[in-house]
């Protein structure tokens, strides 16, 4: 079996998997509130993702319980070790820094500023994109911060990311979207707009575009590229979304807990896209399925000091509600009916 650690508020990303059948029977959610609570897990394929809906406690936590997994069985196969994976600000940076994509990056705050502009400012975490638009110097930024602060925006958490993109011939910005599950690259999509900021949108797919798609999932140009963007994050499972302009390689992120395509039910000019990415998904899934053990639960216990921090908790309420519930069960009088016969 393979369980995928996701965060309580997050799991819809995983949803198209479970509506796709018996073929991904198994591949399971499982949220790290849930570990809390049962202080148990059970046995597998350890994959991790939501590390940006995490704070610094929960992923020390996090990484406790891969090697709770890896102490009971040092064959499981882990993908996205929390101790080792970089998120976003850290992996954008040292992908710059290794000369492996042109956008820099800086965080927002009074002593740091872009070096390199055109930039934009957007949330460190989460997915809900830039919150200005692209901001040509330093008097663009600065008048910029000061509006975000004087609509109740703080400057932490924010970041400068240089704007790294251009429209092909057509008009149209393209945004690629290649997933990674353990050691298969698989392209899932291309997005299109004749706006910088790409975001699915199903008005502007035509034949020659869906074309281009298929031709591109099929070959898969970008494959070295890509793996060489996740071995720098450490990562072993997600998906990276990034721009090639003029053969430039030009990261945006890596989402570890990416929502997957549609399997079924979807536009008919895009059905054999659709079963190209079962197969190649399905096969993928497989190849890292650890079925050692997978029935047996491995019992975990937070580590100090975290474990005062876990007590007080979301997640450790939930668990005292779940010790107290099975204490109630075990001390509930067994209620018997009285017989009618005499």
């Amino acid at each position: 079996m393979i369980n995928i650690f996701v965060h309580s508020g997050n799991r819809h990303t995983l949803k198209r998997l479970a509506r796709a059948g018996s073929s991904f029977s198994n591949v399971r959610a499982i949220t790290y509130r849930d570990v809390f609570r049962n202080l148990a897990f059970p046995s597998g394929t350890m994959i991790f993702t939501d590390f940006d809906l995490l704070n610094a406690r929960e992923m020390e936590v996090a990484a406790a319980i891969a090697e709770a997994a890896r102490k009971s069985d040092p064959a499981v196969k882990i993908l996205n070790h929390p101790a080792h994976v970089l998120e976003r600000y850290d992996l954008l940076r040292m992908m710059h820094l290794k000369g492996l994509s042109p956008i820099s990056i800086c965080r927002v705050n009074d002593y740091e500023q872009p070096q390199d502009f055109p930039v934009f400012i957007r949330a460190e975490d989460g997915a809900n994109g830039p919150e200005t638009g692209i901001l040509d110097d330093l008097n663009a930024y600065r008048a910029a911060v000061s509006e975000l602060r004087e609509n109740g925006k703080p400057a932490k958490g924010r970041i400068a990311v240089k704007f790294h993109a251009q429209p092909n011939r057509d008009g149209y910005f393209r945004k690629f979207g290649v997933l990674r599950i353990g050691d298969r690259i698989i392209p899932q999509h291309v997005q299109y707009s004749k706006s910088w900021v790409v975001k699915s949108n199903k008005q502007l797919r035509d034949d020659e575009r869906t074309a281009e798609e298929l031709v591109y999932i099929r070959e898969n140009p970008h494959r070295d590229l890509v793996e060489q963007a996740f071995d720098v994050g450490n990562l072993q499972f997600g998906r990276a979304d990034f721009a090639v302009d003029d053969d430039q390689f030009a990261l945006f992120e890596i989402n570890s807990n990416p929502t997957f395509p549609r399997f079924h039910l979807g536009s008919p000019e895009r059905a054999e896209r659709r079963a190209l990415l079962r197969e190649k998904i399905v096969e993928a899934f497989a190849a890292i399925d650890h079925r050692e053990g997978y029935r047996q639960m491995v019992r975990f216990t937070p580590p100090m000091p975290y474990r005062d921090y876990v007590s007080v908790s979301e997640w450790g309420v939930m668990h005292k509600l779940g010790l107290y519930l099975r204490l109630w069960r075990r001390t509930k009088p067994v209620q018997r009916t009285q017989s009618s016969d005499p």
